[in-house]
């Protein structure tokens, strides 16, 4: 813990990483519309924020999930909800996170239909800038068609 002095968050912000910059830019965002996401969903998040597509940064904040997220379910003795079916293809299987630990305590004992309807409150967050550019690009062709 560092000392109580005026630079203090200075300091502790000069100390991040682009990495934690885009992971809290996700976590901010996502925080306002679900309880929980899947690692694939954060990722992607992150990705945006951090303006990237380096796939040695996709490994980094999947890591990252795990030491800042907490996982829901429990692997022993019967997997609850320890990986949830949700995403394309039936047989895709994502660990799911919570952001506080009471939230995930809570949602360990939760049915897989409720916690799917807050993984699809997740999605929408996770698709919206893509929505917004398609938007603008749509903006521009009209433009360009009507000159």
């Amino acid at each position: 813990m560092s000392p109580r002095f005026e630079g203090r968050d200075v300091m502790i912000d000069a100390g991040k990483t682009a990495l934690d910059h885009a992971w809290e830019e996700a976590a901010a965002k996502m925080v306002t519309a679900t309880e929980l996401y899947t690692m694939t969903q954060m990722v992607t998040v992150a990705r945006f924020y951090a303006k990237t597509r380096n796939s040695d940064f996709d490994d980094l904040a999947r890591k990252h999930t795990f030491l800042r997220g907490h996982r829901i379910g429990t692997k022993r003795p019967v997997e609850k909800n320890w990986r949830t079916r949700y995403g394309a293809g039936e047989d895709n299987r994502e660990p799911v996170f919570a952001f506080s630990a009471v939230a995930a305590r809570r949602w360990t004992k939760a049915e897989p239909h409720q916690i799917k309807q807050q993984l699809d409150k997740a999605q929408k967050v996770v698709e919206a800038p893509t929505k917004a550019f398609n938007k603008a690009l749509h903006l521009v062709n009209k433009e360009e068609r009507e000159e």
